[in-house]
């Protein structure tokens, strides 16, 4: 058996990998574009596993040493910083929810890739509550 012989003319020649994202990055400087720079979730992860280890053990030895104040001043610290961390977390997430917007992605877009990370109903009606909340400047 031969193999079927197509017309050449009509054949499709997919665009490589490294062709799209030159493209995609070429585009970007055009419309003056540049993401928000911001840690990994790898990174993220770290920062955290290593700052809860640090606030039990502070924690726990300024109740050693101190008492039940040292024990109330580890809780009301852990609290701020708690506080802190889900602020920094709620800004950059504006700051990449208005760089989508200036790109030209849609909300449907938007929660789209959302769903293709397996995000439940909850964190979809957020997601989608704070994309409308967001102004691009």
């Amino acid at each position: 058996m031969s193999k079927p012989k197509y017309n050449k003319q009509y054949q499709y020649n997919r665009q490589s990998k490294g062709f799209q994202q030159n493209l995609y990055k070429q585009q970007m400087k055009e419309k003056n574009l540049t993401p928000p720079k911001s840690f990994t979730e790898k990174q993220l992860k770290t920062i955290a596993i290593v700052a809860v280890i640090v606030w039990i053990v502070a924690t726990v030895l300024l109740y050693v040493y101190v008492g039940w104040k040292g024990l109330l001043a580890g809780i009301i610290i852990g609290a701020i910083v708690a506080a802190l961390a889900f602020l920094y977390l709620r800004n950059k997430q504006k700051e990449m929810i208005r760089f989508y917007k200036k790109a030209g992605m849609t909300e449907e877009m938007y929660i789209h890739e959302l769903k293709k990370r397996n995000n439940d109903p909850k964190q979809l009606e957020y997601a989608r509550k704070s994309w409308r909340k967001v102004e691009i400047d």
